[in-house]
């Protein structure tokens, strides 16, 4: 297998395997995340506007995430990924990340939400 473009899963070959290994690298950096997974990808949520997505595309496992950057001519947000083979250079470029995001002032307000077992949600 060549690691350059594909990750070693343990037996189980789930995307699991590949979040947790990027939340203990942003942990081993002070970072705490915490993971929410869905059908073949899961999100690790690390900050206001920072979450991961870590999944599989055409070129092996990878982690994509927002730079907090508007593209000029659509206004689409610009996201910005790494190989999950690389899993100690994209939790130093997510804490970066997360350094910026930390000193900037929020500019939404959160609010507490309540869900009831239909997933509707109500803000209070």
């Amino acid at each position: 297998m060549n690691t350059a473009t594909s990750v070693r899963l343990g037996p189980s070959g789930h995307v699991g395997e590949v979040a947790e290994r990027l939340r203990v690298e942003l942990e081993r950096l002070g970072i705490t995340a915490e993971a929410h997974a869905g059908d073949g990808v899961v999100l690790l949520s690390v900050w206001t506007d920072l979450v991961v997505w870590c999944e599989q595309g055409s070129d092996g496992w990878h982690y994509r995430w927002w730079t907090g950057c508007l593209a000029d001519r659509t206004g689409r947000y610009i996201y910005t990924r790494s190989p999950a083979w690389a899993v100690k250079t994209a939790a130093h470029r997510i804490a970066e990340r997360y350094a910026e995001l930390r000193h900037l002032p929020s500019l939404r307000p959160v609010t507490e939400r309540t869900c009831n077992d239909n997933s509707e949600c109500r803000h209070g």
